[in-house]
């Protein structure tokens, strides 16, 4: 098995945005480092549930889920202003 690539976090979270309306199941060879990685990133990040059996168990893969994190904010600050409208009526008043 080769270390995740910041290709493969890219299409991860692509993936888990493009179908965010829908249940996820998270699956990998093994099923606890980049699964678990996976894992919390949904539930840190989306808001999705993990069951706590299974995340007492897993071994979250660090870099797979750093990097999902990572590219995940820099969509959200493209996409989104970095001030909201609030904030921005408190610097003018």
């Amino acid at each position: 098995m080769y270390p995740p690539t910041e290709w493969d976090a890219k299409a991860i979270v692509d993936f888990l945005l493009k179908h965010a309306d829908k249940n996820v199941i998270v699956n990998c060879a093994a099923g606890i480092s980049r699964s678990g990685a996976v894992a919390q990133f949904c539930e840190e990040c989306l808001g999705y549930e993990w069951d706590e059996q299974d995340k007492r168990r897993a071994m979250p893969n660090y870099l797979l889920f750093k990097m999902m994190r990572d590219y995940y904010i820099s969509i959200k600050l493209d996409n989104k202003p970095l001030l909201s409208a609030h904030e921005i009526a408190q610097f003018k008043g």
